[in-house]
């Protein structure tokens, strides 16, 4: 087993820190748990497990239907990469269409069940965002999901007009036909 560990820097809550090894730590969950491991310079420290699929996802692979697990145990067991987070798929929960990937960290996770609507962490503003914030353009969450690795999300969501940033219905546009990459539909007007 590997023991890597997280140190949150001076972020907030919504700002994944980094992984760097550090010799005191040691166990831990796959991501921060509840409490830090050690508190250097203002910093948080935390341990990190690295061995392969987390405990807890790898137990409810064979539990039987309708058995439960606290929340809270499953966001810790969650495979969050080296800058804390996961993928997230948002589905129109209509009609089955994969509108869009985007990036979770737990802080998003949190958010998104606490409203009811997709919240996701953006990667190049290092910030949490409310899907459609600026443009109306909302994701009312139907039902969450995570998949049998404990690395993805899957989200149903009522989409509250167009899912991409290019006003097109679905950021999956471009269709490979053979050869060509084939545009699908007219970017739309920003209002």
């Amino acid at each position: 087993m590997q023991t890597l560990s997280y140190d949150s820097g001076a972020h907030d809550q919504a700002t994944p820190g980094r992984f760097r090894l550090f010799p005191e730590a040691r166990g831990g969950h796959n991501t921060a748990p509840a409490t830090p491991a050690a508190a250097v310079d203002g910093r948080i420290r935390y341990a990190i497990r690295q061995d392969g699929m987390a405990g807890l996802i790898k137990q409810l692979e064979t539990a039987p239907d309708g058995a439960t697990r606290p929340l809270s145990e499953v966001l810790d067991e969650l495979r969050y990469n080296d800058r804390g987070l996961v993928t997230a798929i948002a589905q129109d929960a209509l009609t089955g269409e994969v509108l869009m990937l985007a990036w979770m960290n737990r802080a998003s996770i949190e958010r998104t069940l606490e409203t009811g609507y997709a919240w996701y962490f953006s990667r190049s503003r290092g910030k949490l965002w409310w899907k459609g914030e600026t443009s109306g353009h909302v994701q009312k969450v139907v039902d969450l999901s995570f998949d049998c690795d404990g690395d993805a999300i899957l989200m149903r969501v009522e989409q509250a007009g167009s899912a991409c940033h290019t006003y097109r219905p679905s950021c999956f546009y471009l269709r490979v036909e053979g050869d060509r990459v084939r545009v699908l539909g007219d970017a739309g007007e920003q209002s």
